[in-house]
C-alpha cells in the first residue's frame, strides 16, 4: 500500500501503509506514497501535523519564514493580505509617506486633524476631509 497524502515513509519509498508516518507541523505531503515532506513557502503554514496542504496566512497574518506551524499576527498599525510574508501595510487609522521603505513604521491618524486613514493608506492617499487643505509634494 501507499502512504497516504499528508505522511512520508522514509525507508521504503512511500509504501507501507503502516509504516507510515504523518508530517511534522509545518512540514506537508501533498501526494501519496511521498518519501519526504516538504517545507510550506514563506506565507503559509502547516499548522498540525499530517497535512497535505499549507494554509496561507489570513489577513492581518504573516510568516516570514518556510516549514513554519504558525503564522504571526502584524503589529498594532500595521496589516498584510493573505498569504504575506511581512505586515507592510498599515492599518486603519494609520498612515505611512510612502509604500517604498519597507522598514517605515506606520503613525496614528488620530492627532491629525481633518483626515481620514482607511487600510493601506500612504500620504499620497490619506483622504482630506471638506473644509480642510494639506501641502502637496
Amino acid at each position: 500500500h501507499v502512504c497516504p497524502a499528508g505522511t512520508y515513509n522514509a525507508f521504503n519509498g512511500g509504501q507501507g501503509v503502516g509504516a507510515c508516518s504523518p508530517c511534522p507541523a509545518g512540514l506537508f505531503s501533498a501526494t501519496p506514497g511521498s518519501s519526504v515532506c516538504d517545507e510550506c513557502e514563506a506565507g503559509s503554514v502547516a499548522s498540525v501535523a499530517g497535512m497535505s496542504q499549507c494554509v496561507r496566512c489570513k489577513e492581518g497574518q504573516y510568516q516570514p519564514l518556510k516549514g513554519a506551524s504558525e503564522c504571526r499576527v502584524c503589529a498594532t498599525g500595521t496589516w498584510s493580505a493573505e498569504g504575506a510574508v511581512d505586515c507592510a501595510m498599515c492599518d486603519g487609522g494609520f498612515v505611512k509617506n510612502s509604500t517604498s521603505d519597507p522598514g517605515e513604521e506606520c503613525t496614528s491618524c488620530a492627532d491629525i486633524e481633518g483626515v481620514d486613514c482607511p487600510r493601506d493608506t500612504i500620504l499620497a492617499t490619506m483622504k482630506v476631509s471638506e473644509g480642510y487643505w494639506r501641502h502637496s509634494n
